[in-house]
Parts: structure tokens; sequence; C-alpha cells
């Protein structure tokens, strides 16, 4: 039994009208037409109530159809008295079939008013573009999920033997489930990634996700109340606060534990200095700074949180307040599990998110290089579908294993070049791929795979930071027991079971929170430090000549710059490298910039306070907590500057690149006659260059060489511009200040100033004593 499915043209009321349809030889009774039709209203009516705010969307859409139905009601199902039912001889029409679920009006009016919620009119254009491809997947993966047989003879004789009941749900009664995962993945899905695309913080978001969770550290379930004032329980769900979801049940026990856990400590401290029961609670040794220092981590773990849902789209918001969710779709808001963590499947979705804020069309977003590729290389760079074949899973450390068995092979054949002759020899020992000498390469690779290749590059050649924030984070909690053995001569300091209590509760709780906050500060430094990998291989790309780069970055081939739209696509490959991730680069700006200004302050107290201008008397405690926080945060966003740095020099590297490559065409052009001959040259981009005109001498004249060469200049020259604008408007940015190397100088003469004053004033208060 087949289904009649007749993509639309346009974006009109008819999309899918003649979907769906239902053959003429399925024949029901009257009466069980009748009972069908008005369940599969009301199932219009009701099947969307469990999908979040896509379900108040296809409501107020199925309102303006609902009408519409009734009124074809009576005209696809005529009601005869008379009519025997034994004989099931009705005939559901193409008008039962095309009233069915307003399916077209449904996903018209979804697509535009999610558009309009979102204020982004951009999104509507894309929307209208890709309507035809998105509802006709749709119709397939819907028809996909119905149950309706095949039409072949074994299905008819089987379908005589069913009885009516059978009937109505085999051929009328789609699978309620299949057809909502349908919508759910073939169209819903697809708007929340545009609509996503659009990276914007929402502060009423941002504000009322902070105080939740802040809250539930103090009260726990108690916070559920003043949720269903703003929102629904299903956000309490999400997360994490009060169903118990199989799904996130690690996050929900971490959670409600740390919750008990820091009501256990609170209520010892408060019993400690205020003694509301007759017995008495000491707490011996273990000091208030402490519950200090923890109640900080709170404050920043819920920042962190909250700063997450500001960043989330409306949509996607949205269907968290409305629905339970599942991990797989939780995990895509965070940081760690879909951005810092490298896979092809989450590159893809920020990949498609760059091309689209950059216009790029990825149909002739093409790269030609002017070697010829290994064919694992080519086939990653051709095939999108390389990683989903069998033996070709993904693995970081294959991938790692792989880079370094090339550095190993391009290292080895630089050492094993006992001689080169630069007339008549190549600079192949530079380039892991084989420079061809008789044509020109002419595999055209997609931009889109190439730039998801130098994305994983980047992860795999990434610091590993796990055992630093563990060790980082263990010192940390080790610091209350150092402080005691300096003032008491014991790590412990007590002999109590309230102290005992305090200490062991406080030890997992603070340190969850501890690993948490310190990894959000430093996925700052790796996703820096993966920028700077990403940016060096695409600049990489215009470089014939690599011997001046590092072993890593001469696995990748040489664009062929002798076409002027290949110079092209190669900026829009380098605006994609800066774009990439913007998303996560906001979030990372906010922490970092946050916990730089706040630990900012930490230090001007302190050393107002050192220096005798203000006069505070702190703790020993104090000083070790706050000093050693101010190192480790500090000092990992000194290091992103410095990688911030790398990146934007990199404005200038390509540029002074850019130039020399013109410089040559330059000279190609002046000499244009004794290149066409074949004449030889020591120059490493001369010699590549020239290949393309000794190949095309009998092809094209010199004049048509030389107004060829005249465009690829004026492109250079527009390329260079933009680079040099960029660069000085849209750069890497850290707390609003441009990371370059004068600033880093600036930073490194303070601390040495401040440094030498610091020394001189303990020196000068011993000589003092």
């Amino acid at each position: 039994m087949s289904i009649k499915i007749e993509p639309p043209n346009k974006f009109s009321d008819f999309m899918i009208s003649e979907a769906l349809q239902v053959p003429q030889n399925n024949k029901l009774s009257t009466k069980q037409l009748t009972k069908e039709y008005s369940t599969r209203n009301t199932l219009a009516s009701s099947k969307f109530d469990d999908t979040s705010d896509a379900g108040y969307l296809m409501k107020t859409s199925l309102q303006k159809s609902l009408r519409r139905i009734q009124m074809n009601k009576q005209s696809t199902m005529p009601i005869q008295e008379d009519y025997d039912e034994s004989q099931d001889s009705n005939i559901i029409n193409e008008s039962f079939a095309r009233n069915n679920y307003k399916i077209d009006d449904i996903l018209e009016e979804l697509s535009f008013e999610l558009a309009n919620e979102n204020n982004a009119p951009s999104i509507r254009e894309r929307l209208v573009n890709q309507s035809s491809k998105l509802l006709s997947e749709f119709a397939q993966q819907a028809q996909t999920n119905l149950n309706i047989p095949k039409s072949t003879q074994l299905d008819q004789n089987n379908y005589q033997k069913k009885s009516a009941a059978d009937q109505i749900q085999d051929v009328v009664t789609p699978n309620r489930r299949g057809l909502k995962e349908a919508l759910e993945n073939g169209f819903l899905k697809r708007i929340i990634n545009i609509s996503e695309y659009i990276v914007a913080f929402n502060v009423w978001n941002f504000t009322r996700l902070f105080f939740y969770h802040l809250i539930f550290f103090y009260i726990g379930q108690g916070v559920i109340p003043l949720i269903m004032m703003f929102d629904k329980i299903h956000l309490a769900n999400n997360l994490s606060f009060w169903k118990y979801n199989a799904h996130q049940s690690r996050f929900f026990f971490i959670q409600n534990g740390q919750w008990l856990a820091h009501l256990t400590m609170s209520t010892l401290m408060f019993m400690k200095y205020y003694h509301p029961f007759d017995y008495h609670i000491d707490l011996k040794n273990i000091y208030l700074e402490q519950f200090l220092f923890l109640n900080l981590q709170i404050l920043i773990r819920s920042f962190i949180i909250a700063v997450r849902y500001g960043y989330s789209s409306n949509l996607r918001f949205a269907l968290l307040k409305n629905q339970t969710q599942g991990g797989e779709f939780i995990a895509k808001d965070l940081l760690v599990v879909s951005w810092i963590h490298t896979h092809p499947a989450g590159l893809d979705l920020e990949i498609e998110a760059v091309l689209w804020r950059n216009q790029i069309e990825e149909e002739y977003f093409k790269l030609q290089f002017f070697e010829e590729l290994l064919p694992v290389t080519y086939a990653k760079f051709t095939d999108s579908n390389f990683y989903e074949k069998e033996g070709n899973q993904f693995k970081m450390e294959s991938l790692k294993k792989e880079s370094k068995i090339y550095e190993k092979k391009l290292k080895l054949k630089q050492e094993q070049l006992k001689s080169f002759d630069p007339f008549n020899d190549d600079y192949e020992m530079f380039s892991l791929h084989a420079i061809k000498k008789t044509n020109q390469s002419k595999q055209l690779c997609s931009g889109r795979l190439i730039f998801r290749e130098i994305g994983l590059f980047a992860g795999a050649h990434a610091t590993t930071v796990k055992y630093f924030i563990i060790i980082t984070s263990a010192t940390k909690l080790f610091l209350p027991f150092i402080a005691r053995y300096i003032e008491y001569g014991t790590f412990l300091g007590f002999d109590n079971w309230d102290s005992f209590l305090y200490q062991l509760l406080e030890i997992p709780s603070l340190g969850f929170l501890l690993i948490i906050n310190y990894l959000f500060i430093i996925v700052g430094f790796v996703d820096f430090q993966r920028r700077v990998f990403l940016i060096k291989a695409v600049g990489s790309l215009i470089n014939p000549f690599k011997e001046n780069l590092e072993l890593k970055y001469q696995v990748f081939p040489t664009v062929n710059m002798t076409e002027k739209h290949q110079i092209q696509q190669w900026f829009k490959l380098r605006l994609c490298a800066m774009d990439f991730g913007r998303k996560y680069m906001n979030r990372i700006f906010v922490y970092c910039s946050t916990f730089f200004g706040a630990y900012l302050f930490f230090v001007i107290i302190l050393l107002l306070n050192f220096f005798e201008i203000i006069h505070f008397e702190f703790h020993l405690i104090t000083y070790t907590l706050a000093v050693y926080d101010i190192f480790v945060v500090l000092g990992v966003i000194l290091m992103m500057l410095y990688y911030g740095s790398i990146v934007n020099h990199q404005f200038i590297e390509h540029r002074m690149q850019l130039l020399k490559i013109k410089e040559t065409f330059v000279f190609i052009k002046s000499h244009l006659k004794d290149i066409r001959a074949g004449k030889k040259f020591t120059g490493a981009y001369l010699k590549l260059f020239q290949r393309k005109y000794i190949q095309e001498r009998d092809i094209k004249t010199q004049v048509q060489h030389k107004k060829q060469i005249k465009k690829i200049i004026e492109e250079i020259d527009c390329i260079c511009e933009r680079l040099q604008t960029d660069g000085e408007h849209q750069p890497l940015r850290l707390m609003g200040l441009k990371a370059t190397y004068s600033l880093m100088n600036q930073i490194y003469t303070g601390l040495l100033t401040v440094a030498y004053a610091i020394i001189q004033k303990l020196v000068s208060g011993d000589n003092q004593n």
C-alpha cells in the first residue's frame, strides 16, 4: 500500500495537501468512519499537549483550521441511515486525507509564529527557502512511522481477514508516537537549530535561573513553589530539582545530595552562633571563612548555570519549561559535553550555524588543492558520512595517533633528504601530500568537511586539563588542614563529632563545586588554545612553502591560489574559524570576565590592606584561600590573553602571507612570457604557480592570463583590506579588551611592579623588627 507524497513548490496554504492519502480499496462502514473521524479530530486537538511550546503553537493553528475541518466533515462523510454496516463499503476519499490533521496549515503557521516569536526576520526567509525540503523530509519520515502496510496482494488478502476495528487501527490511525517523533525530528528540531544560530542573551531567563539554583542550595525542593509562580514543573524536572528522571539520575542525586549536605552544614553553623536549642554545637576549629568560601562557590555555580540558560534560544528554553526532556536534549546546552569534548556530531551543528551566520552557501563552498591528497584525507574532505561507516568510527585517541604518524612521516622525509636542487626539484619535503608534476589536482573538496577536519585537528592537539583540575581542587580542599597545622600543630585540630561531621560533608560537597567551577574557568584556556590551532591551520592552507610552519601544520595541503574564487573560498573558511562556536565563546567571555573582575577586587582589597592603606583584620585561612584562588583564576586568564594575542596576531600574519602571494603574481605578470615558456625558477611559490600557466598556454593567450592575474591581485587587495578592518574592529576580546602582545607586556610590567613593591615592603618590615 503506497502513500502519495507531493512536495510543494512554494510556501502556500496547501503544502502537503496530497500527502498521507489512503487508497480507495480500504472500505469502512459509515458508523466506523464517523467514530474514527471524531477520534482523529480529537487527536488533532490534543495531539501536541505534551510537546511544550510546540503544542501551544499547534493548538493556535488548529483553532483556525478546525472550523474548516468541521465544514468539510459533512461533505466527506455523508451518513446513510439505511446503509448496511456489514458491507463496509464506504470509501475513505481524498478529502478525508486532505483534512487529516491539517498538516499543511499547522506547519506553515508554526514556522511563521516561531520566526515572529524570536524576533528574527532572517529566520522567516531561511524557513521559506528551505520549506519545501524540510516538509518533504517530514512527510517522508512521517510515512515511515505510519502503520499502513504496503500495497501487495498478500497485504490485501490479510486485510480481508481482519476485522473492521483492525482495519481502522492499521489503515487509518497512524502511530501517534511515531508521527509525533517525525514532526519533532523532521521539522521542529531544525527550527530549533536555526533559532539558535542567532546568539542573544536573555536577561530574564538568566535572572530566574540564577535565583532558582541559588535558593535550591539553601531550601532544596522548597524552591518548587517559586518556580511554579513563573514557570512550570517541567523546568524543575529538567533542572533535576524535583522529579527523578532516568536520563538525569546522576545529576538528580548529586544536586539533592549537595543540598542536604549544605543544609546540614548551614544548620550546624547557625546553631554554633545562635544556640536555638539547649544542646551546644561547638564546631571546634572549623573556620567561619570555610563556610563563607563554600557559599561563594555556590554563588559561582549558580551564576555559571544561569549564564548557560541565558544564552538558550527562546524556543529551546520554552521546550525546557513545558516538557520534561531527556538527557540528550539537555546535554546540547552543556559547554563541556557539546563543545570542549570534540566530536564530529557536535562540530557539525556549530559548522551549520557558522555557515548560516556568514551567509555561506554550502553547495558552492568548495576548495581545490595543488597536491594530490592522500586517499584517507580525500575521503574525509568529500564524504560527509565518513565517520559513520564501519571501521571509521571516530575516536579521539585514533586521531591523535594518526596525527603523530603523519608528523613522524614528514620529519623522516625531511631528514632523509641528502641534497636538494632548487632548480629541478620541488619542495615536496614540506608537504605530506604528493605534488603532481604533470597536471594540477582536479580533486574538489567540501569546505564544510575541510573545516570539520580542522576542528577535529584542533581538538586533538588541545591540552588535557582533567588532571590539572583534579589537583587544583584537591589542593584547595587541603588548605584548611594546612592552616590548622600552622596554627595548632595538627591537621585536624578537633575531636568532637560536630566538627568531624561538618568536615566530612564539606569535602565531597565543596570538592564537586570546585571541580565544576574550576572546569568552567579552565575551559576558556582550552577554547582559546584550540582557536590558535584552528586559525593557524587555516593559515597553512595558503602557504605553499611550509618550512617556517610547525610540523603539525605541514600536514595540510595548499589551496590552489591561481584561481580567484579559490582565494575567496579560503577567506570564507577563515571567517568561519573566527566565528566558530560563538554561543559557547560568548559564555566563556562572560564567565572569565566576571571571575576576573571578582578576583581582581580581592587582589585590590588584599593589597590595600597589606600596604596599610585600609585596615581589615583577616584570618590566616582568608589569606590562604583568597590568594590561592587569585593565582589559579588570574593565571588561567593570563594564559587566555596570551592565546588570544596569538589569534589576533594571525590577522597580520595572514595579510603578510597574502602580500607574498601578491608579490609572486606581480612578478609572474611582469615575466609572463618566460613563465609560459617553462623557464626554471628557484622560488617555491613560482615553481608551484608556474604549472598552471604552462598547462594552459595552449588554451589561453598571454593577454587572458594577464587579465586573470589582475583579478587575483585585486581580490587579494580586497581580502587584505578586510583583514585589516576585522583585526581592528572584530578581534578576539576578553573582558572587553583586545588581546594583543602590547597588552600582555603592560600586564607583565604591572605584575612585576606589584611584586617588587611587596618584596620591598616585606624587607623593610623585617628590618624594622
